[in-house]
């Protein structure tokens, strides 16, 4: 019922509002945390979104798409934060895709996009220019 969102972003990252190729992580983690009110819905392990009908988030990139990856740490205790006894609040970090990653995770569920994506290495740390994960 209640999530916490975070993308990892280099050190040298400028959070610079008015220019898109800087602010898309931030537009990003907005409309995520915007989806289930505005849909009715709720976001959780595994979900993957698009960026409309895979547009680019950005001109300086292709990654068009995210995929919602548990925070990883010692154990489980570091992926949520029990407030009290009727409130929990989950951590996830979103991991931006390419095109053909979201699809395959929509494919083959999130499940086995994890095992691909800890086969690939990966890092939650945003690379504009990183190589597609071998699939």
């Amino acid at each position: 019922e209640y999530l916490e969102l975070m993308m990892t972003l280099p050190g040298d990252w400028q959070l610079d509002f008015n220019d898109e190729k800087w602010f898309w992580p931030i537009r990003v983690l907005k409309s995520l945390a915007r989806f289930p009110h505005q849909y009715k819905t709720h976001l959780g392990y595994g979900h993957t979104m698009q960026n409309g009908n895979y547009e680019s988030y950005t001109s300086n990139t292709s990654l068009c798409g995210s995929i919602l990856v548990p925070i990883f740490g010692e154990d489980n205790e570091t992926r949520r934060l029990k407030v009290n006894k009727d409130k929990t609040i989950h951590f996830y970090s979103v991991l931006p895709l390419y095109k053909d990653e979201v699809e395959y995770a929509l494919r083959n569920g999130s499940q086995n996009f994890f095992n691909k994506l800890i086969e690939n290495e990966f890092s939650l740390e945003v690379d504009i220019k990183r190589d597609k994960y071998k699939l």
